[in-house]
């Protein structure tokens, strides 16, 4: 008896090839630069938040290269949390005593 063989083998390969040799680029329209940061936010709580670019690409957030990520600005009312530089040391001005 012959194997159950697939009558399309090459559309699995194809699907795979065209999937992975996506590029992602930033969500800003006429932006090709390579994306930084992944935005997402929750209407109903009033809440932008700003990570760290996700592992894959999410239907209901939005990639932003490091110049538009920096740019981000939230309604009145909203707020922003950008979590991009958790991890990363950041020096503070010291405060000058009077």
């Amino acid at each position: 008896m012959a194997a159950n063989l697939d009558p399309y083998p090459r559309r699995f390969l194809f699907i795979t090839v065209f999937l992975t040799s996506m590029r992602r680029s930033c969500a800003r329209t006429a932006c090709s630069n390579q994306p930084t940061a992944t935005l997402s936010y929750d209407y109903a709580n009033r809440m932008v938040w700003l990570e760290v670019l996700s592992a894959e690409a999410h239907p209901m957030t939005h990639d932003l290269c490091t110049s538009h990520a920096d740019r981000v600005s939230v309604p009145l009312g909203w707020h922003l949390s950008d979590h991009r530089g958790l991890g990363k040391v950041v020096p503070l001005p010291f405060a000058q005593a009077s």
